[in-house]
Parts: C-alpha cells; sequence; structure tokens
C-alpha cells in the first residue's frame, strides 16, 4: 500500500501553467483504487476487532500524514480539526504549510491552529498583507523547529514580531521580510543577537530596519549568512558592508540595489573577502567607480585559475560564469559589466 501511496502522489493535479486543473482520468483512477485499499484495510481491523467499531478513525498515523500530503493546505487545516487521532497525526507529520490561500481572516487562522502544528519548519505567509503582530507571535510560540519562513508584505508587522521570533524561533535559517516596512533597526539587532542560524535573509524595501548598525549585528551574529538583499534600504553605507564581508566570508548573493551611499569600496572589500561571491546587485548605485569593478573582475579572475570556481564544463569551453551583476551607473559601465560575466 505504501508503495501505491508513493507512486500516487508523483502524480500533478496542476496544469503546464501553474493553475489548478480537474485530475486527469489516470490521476482519478489511481485515487479509487488507493482509497479501495485503504477500505480493504480497514475492513481486515474490523474482522479483527470484532466487537470494536473501527472506521477511518483507526487509519495508522504513518498512512495518514501520507494521504494529507496528497490535499491542499486549507484541507490539511481542516483535517487537524477532526478528530485527536487525526490531529496528533498532523502535529507529528506536517513539516511544511501556507497560509497563503486565506483572506481577511488569516490572523484569526494562525492564531488558532499554530498550536496544532508544533513540528512546523516552513511557514508560508506570503503577501498576507492582513497578517498582524499577534499572529506571528502565535507561530513563534508554538513551533520552536521553525527553519522558513516567509512574511514578505505584511505591512502591518511590527518589531513584536521580530521580537517574538527572536525568543520563540531560534534556529531560523531563511527569513523573508521584503517589504515588511513597520520593521526597525532596533527589531532586527535583536533579531540578529538571537538567531545565529540564519544564512538567507531578505530585507529588500525595509528602509527603517536596514542600516549599518543592522549590517553589523548581523555580521557579529550570523557569520554563515549566505544571501542578503537590502534593496532601496538607503541609509546604509560602506561600513554595514565592510563589516558584512569582514565577518560574513560564505556570502554567496548580496543585492545593493538602491543604496545610494555606497561606494566602490563596498565593491572591493566584498571581492577581496568572500570568495563565494556570484550575484552582486548595484542598480542605481551611482557611486560605484571603474576601479572598484576592474578590482571585482581580477579578483575573480584569480579564482578561476586558482582552480576554486572553475567547473569541468567550464574548463573544456576555456570560459566560467561567475559574476551576474546589475548596474544603472552608466552605459559605458554596463558594457564593461558584461563583459565581467565571462571570465577566462
Amino acid at each position: 500500500m505504501y508503495h501505491k501511496l508513493q507512486s500516487l502522489s508523483q502524480s500533478s493535479w496542476e496544469s503546464d501553467d501553474g493553475e489548478m486543473d480537474c485530475p486527469s482520468p489516470n490521476f482519478q483512477q489511481k485515487l479509487k483504487f488507493f482509497f479501495e485499499s485503504c477500505n480493504s484495510y480497514i475492513d481486515c481491523i474490523n474482522q479483527v476487532n470484532e466487537g470494536r467499531d473501527s472506521k477511518w478513525q483507526d487509519l495508522p498515523m504513518e498512512l495518514l500524514v501520507q494521504v494529507l500530503a496528497l490535499v491542499d493546505d486549507r484541507t490539511v487545516v481542516v483535517a487537524c480539526g477532526v478528530c485527536t487521532g487525526w490531529r496528533d497525526a498532523v502535529r507529528a507529520g506536517i513539516l511544511e504549510l501556507s497560509f497563503t490561500w486565506c483572506g481577511r481572516n488569516v490572523s484569526r487562522l494562525v492564531q488558532s491552529v499554530a498550536p496544532k502544528f508544533a513540528h512546523l519548519q516552513n511557514c508560508n505567509l506570503r503577501r498576507c498583507t492582513l497578517l498582524n503582530n499577534q499572529a506571528v507571535e502565535a507561530v513563534a510560540c508554538n513551533c520552536p523547529d521553525l527553519h522558513i519562513l516567509d512574511l514578505s508584505g505584511g505591512t502591518r508587522l511590527t518589531d513584536l514580531s521580530l521580537y517574538a521570533l527572536a525568543n520563540g524561533c531560534r534556529r531560523l535559517e531563511k527569513l523573508d521580510l521584503s517589504g515588511c516596512v513597520g520593521i526597525t533597526e532596533a527589531g532586527l539587532v535583536l533579531l540578529a543577537e538571537n538567531c545565529h542560524y540564519i544564512r538567507h535573509l531578505n530585507l529588500c524595501g525595509c528602509d527603517n530596519a536596514g542600516s549599518d548598525k543592522a549590517l553589523m549585528a548581523l555580521a557579529q551574529n550570523c557569520g554563515g549568512l549566505e544571501f542578503l538583499n537590502v534593496g532601496w534600504c538607503e541609509r546604509i553605507t560602506d561600513i554595514g558592508v565592510t563589516a558584512l564581508a569582514n565577518w560574513c566570508p560564505d556570502l554567496r548573493v548580496v543585492d545593493l540595489c538602491g543604496c545610494l551611499l555606497i561606494t566602490g569600496q563596498s565593491v572591493i572589500v566584498l571581492a577581496d573577502n568572500c570568495l563565494n561571491l556570484r550575484a552582486l546587485g548595484l542598480h542605481c548605485c551611482r557611486n560605484i567607480t571603474d576601479v572598484a569593478m576592474y578590482a571585482l573582475a581580477n579578483s575573480s579572475k584569480c579564482r578561476a585559475s586558482n582552480g576554486e570556481i572553475r567547473s569541468k564544463r567550464a574548463a573544456r569551453s576555456g570560459t566560467t560564469s561567475f559574476f551576474s551583476v546589475c548596474s544603472g551607473c552608466s552605459e559605458r559601465k554596463n558594457r564593461f559589466l558584461w563583459s565581467a560575466t565571462r571570465l577566462c
């Protein structure tokens, strides 16, 4: 039965364009056969326990979790309220959940069901514009194993949400706060001081939070940082970027688009210290000089010649793709940047 369920879970309910589509006849047949197998299993249980009324509630927890993996997130939330057995199965087996389908009542729903998903590791609250601090606090208090959290577009969120995450979700690795205009530098500093495992952080548009002090806190406490987007955080200067480059050598993607105060010093220090850097966003950074860009190109050439970033395919063709750099400085610099993306 488990092998049949595994093959069934590989079927898709989505069309090529990502829209929900009617299940194919083949999928319907598989689904019917699967539930007939489940009913046969229940009949066996009834024969063993003749004096007992055993139905769907007697499904093994592992099998129920596999069944719930076939349905959408809305159905999973409904299933956790069916009975105690189903609630325990959901609590133990559901690791990922999205609330993007929920509308006006998203905050109330999150607060009510968060205690039922204690082992949640990935929570998607993307573009839930009506999400409030109380909902995030409920997630932080009840889901200590959370590793991935998407709060992008949460315009109503403030530092109270960051305080709750700092206290309850200290193993966060990926956090998206883009568009959360209500958070500030103080909340981000506290988050960095408590959540040391953050590797992926998106702060695009968080102008009140993105500052040199915040970047220094991230640099000193989150040394494993690999992805950072601080686009349009206009208060950031070379001081914050230098701290990041010195303390976070594993940085791979850095987006500084719209950080108008940074200069070529930031580019040079990132090129010299972050040997794994693959993408650097510099759109609208008009203080970047040609000297800094040549230093970036020369740094990548040295690493390629040492064999640190050259793949087998690139070695055969004689070229390797290193940096993906975007700049709005001038047409002449743009031409140079495109030539710097392919280096021998």
